[in-house]
Parts: C-alpha cells; structure tokens; sequence
C-alpha cells in the first residue's frame, strides 16, 4: 500500500469538525495544565493541580456532545484566574484580622472547636482540605451538568462572583485566623479586648468568603435548574465547604455569613433582579464597614444573633419567587388588570 496525499485529504475530510475541535481543546488543556504544574510551588500544587482537572473537564465534555454557550470558557476561566491572581498578589495592606476575630467570640469561636477536630484527625482534615481545593474542579463539573440554557447564566454568575469579591476584600481586608495566630491556631486566642490592624504576609481575602460563596451559588444554581442528585451533591458540598473554611482556620464564621447575601447580590443581578441586589450588597457593605471600623465589636451578643438571623433567612432561597400578595408583585398585577381594561372595552365595541 503506497502513500497518498490524497488519501489523507479524504480521510480528513471525513473527519467531523467538532471532533477537530475537541482534541484541539483537549491539547490546549493538557499542555496547560504540564505549563501550571511545572511552575507551581508545592504548597500550590494541590490546588493547581484541581484547578487544571476543571479545564481539562471542560474540554473532554465536547467529546459527550456538550455545547458552550461561549467558544472557549477554558480560556475565560484562566484570564479570571491570573487577573484575580495578580489583583490579591498585589494585595497588601494593614489586616483586620483581629477586629474579625473579636467579633467571632459571639458566636463561641466555633471555627477554632472545628480546628481542633481536625488536628486531632489527621486523616478529617486532609479530607476537607482536599474538598476546600477541589472546589476548582467542582464548578466545571456542575457546568457540564445544567442544561445548555442555563450554562451561560451559571458562567457569568461565576465570573461575575469573582469579579465583585475583589473591591469588597479591600473594604475589610482580613487573611484567616490561621494567618493571624500562626503556630497557636486553633490552640489559644490572644487578648482582643483592644484590636488593632497589622501587616499579614497572606492573601487577604478572608471578608466574604469566595470559596463559600461559590459553594452557595453552585447550590443555588443546581437547586433551580438540576436533577435531585445533583441538588442534593451540591447541598452536601455547601456544607463541607463551610466545615473546611473553618477548620483549616482560613475564614471567620462572620465571612461565612456575609458571603450569604453577597451571594444573593450576585444571584439577583444575573436573573435580573435588581432591586434585590441592591439590598443584598447594602447589607454586605454594612457589615463590613462595620467591623472595619470596630462598630459590630460594641453590639451586644443577643443583638449580634438577631443581627446573624436577618442576614441569613431573608437571603438564603432567592430562587423562590415572591409571594402573589408581595407589594412588587401586586403594584405589577394592579397595573396589569389597569392596561387590560381599556383593551376589554375596545375589544367589546
């Protein structure tokens, strides 16, 4: 059998340009991921290592018949990820850590029990700590599994999450409790009964929590629009990822619950809500201006679990429509039954 150029150029020909495109993708992905992992310190290996499995996750699932809402969210999501890693890299300035850490003995400092249960089991806290970082890789898989109509939604709200965090952690900037305390973390708490800001050598991006946040939107997003295992894995990996940031001391609970109604801003705003966003970042701008400034330090602790309660409830299902006899929707209906009367009338003459 003799070699024929113009065999080859039939047999390419032949070849679906979708399948073209994959592996083109795939190759993308994994020269990438060899370029990402060979720069990498150990210490940022392991999330390095999740964040290249999601591209790659990406790129196989053309081969599934998977359709992109945008031609390449590979490389959308690795421009998101060096800007936001240059924006935090560049981030340093004077930590309000021990404000937030202060205003955590409210709520019994609950983040350092969990600590403590993670450094009595090793094998806990590897197993959360490898959920912390795999969250990397969980977003582009629940990408791959909502519908196609909801893909674009779902990758906006995500890069749009990124995008917004960002002025906020200049706005209470703060590292975690694991940062602050250094070796004594969960062990002992110094005295903060005078808190005062210090120079962290650490990404400050403690106030709201991103990593919570995230979780929270990816089990929104699979509450409205995905199958019951999905709902149900997501709820289970909100939850986890609540016990990691703790435990591994890089979140206060109070970026735990601020991260609620930022999350509930980013909902709104990409389902066109944007009355509720509104209110949404009011609430976060005014916890974070509040602890910045020591304000929330002289609330009172029944206040500050009221305070917890009205942050939380009224911001936790922005999936679930309004009630009929809301006043939006009802000032909505008056003028709709108001417009139609007229059209009755001509339509009776």
């Amino acid at each position: 059998m003799t070699f024929s150029w113009d065999r080859v150029w039939k047999a390419a020909l032949n070849v679906d340009s979708w399948k073209i495109t994959a592996y083109l993708f795939l190759m993308f992905s994994v020269v990438v991921t060899i370029r990402i992992i060979l720069s990498l310190s150990p210490l940022d290996l392991e999330p390095g290592a999740f964040f290249c499995l999601g591209i790659i996750a990406l790129s196989i699932g053309r081969f599934f018949g998977i359709r992109n809402p945008v031609p390449a969210p590979e490389l959308i999501i690795i421009l998101a990820a060096l800007v936001k890693t240059r924006f935090l890299s560049e981030h340093r300035v004077p930590a309000f850590d021990e404000f937030l850490l202060a205003f955590d003995r409210n709520f019994g400092s609950s983040g350092m029990t969990v600590g403590r249960m993670f450094y009595r089991a090793p094998f806990l806290a590897r197993f959360f700590q490898a959920l912390y970082f795999g969250e990397l890789l969980a977003i582009p898989l629940l990408y791959l599994v909502l519908p196609m109509t909801v893909r674009r939604k779902f990758l906006g709200a995500t890069l749009l999450l990124g995008v917004m965090i960002g002025p906020l952690y200049r706005l209470c900037p703060g590292a975690g409790p694991f940062y602050l305390l250094h070796g004594t973390f969960p062990w002992s708490i110094p005295d903060l009964s005078q808190p005062h800001t210090r120079i962290i050598d650490a990404a400050l991006n403690a106030a709201p929590s991103g990593h919570f946040a995230w979780a929270i939107l990816m089990f929104w997003f699979a509450k409205k629009y995905a199958g019951r295992s999905v709902q149900i894995a997501a709820g289970m990996f909100m939850i986890s990822m609540c016990i990691a940031t703790l435990g591994m001391g890089e979140h206060y609970i109070i970026d735990l619950i601020v991260a609620i109604p930022f999350t509930a801003c980013v909902w709104a705003l990409v389902h066109r809500q944007q009355r509720f966003a509104v209110i949404s970042m009011v609430v976060v701008v005014v916890w974070l201006v509040a602890l910045r400034e020591g304000w929330a330090l002289a609330i009172p602790p029944v206040l500050v679990w009221i305070l917890t309660a009205m942050t939380i409830v009224p911001f936790m299902r922005p999936w679930v429509p309004a009630p009929a006899g809301s006043g939006f929707q009802e000032r909505r209906l008056k003028r709709g039954t108001v417009s139609a009367i007229p059209n009755y009338i001509r339509s009776r003459k």
